[in-house]
């Protein structure tokens, strides 16, 4: 690799071009607020060659766990991190491929979402879904208002409903 660097710098390049291939040609994936999401992406390239080289992300809440590869399907495993992220947000990037046949940019977009409970009639996102829920199944509402996720159904302007269920 470090022969690679110093031969391009020098102006030698190689006239080959490989390709990477990406089983989707974006990543995209959902992370609740204020949470970690720890998934994986992998390649290959294109003649199932041996390629080996660093994967690295710009952003700031992107975490490359693994950074290094050597192989012929890489699969690499990464951190999200939302801290400060609110629900519907939504981020856009990319990682860093760089190898011995290349770089490349792998493009990622992550969906920020609250963590809602699933009932028997659905996810209960709003108020509304657990009045629903309260009318159907009183034991199942019940057990949802006292857990601790609770307090996800409250959104923005609705300050004093969840003063009044604390």
């Amino acid at each position: 690799m470090r022969k690679k660097i110093q031969e391009t710098i020098r102006g030698k390049i190689e006239s080959v071009r490989h390709k990477m291939i990406f089983p989707e040609k974006e990543l995209r994936f959902s992370v609740i607020e204020n949470d970690t999401f720890q998934g994986k992406f992998s390649f290959e390239a294109e003649n199932h060659m041996q390629i080996r080289g660093i994967v690295s992300c710009p952003n700031s809440h992107v975490t490359c766990l693994n950074p290094g590869f050597d192989g012929r399907r890489i699969r690499i495993p990464f951190e999200y991190r939302s801290e400060g992220m609110t629900e519907g947000s939504e981020e856009e990037g990319y990682f860093v491929i760089t190898s011995n046949i290349g770089e490349f940019l792998y493009p990622y977009h992550a969906v920020i979402r609250k963590n809602y409970t699933h009932t028997s009639i659905g996810w209960i996102k709003t108020l509304n879904d657990f009045t629903n829920l309260a009318k159907l199944n009183w034991p199942e509402a019940l057990a949802l208002f006292s857990s601790g996720s609770f307090s996800q159904i409250f959104h923005k302007g609705e300050e004093r409903e969840l003063a009044l269920y604390r």
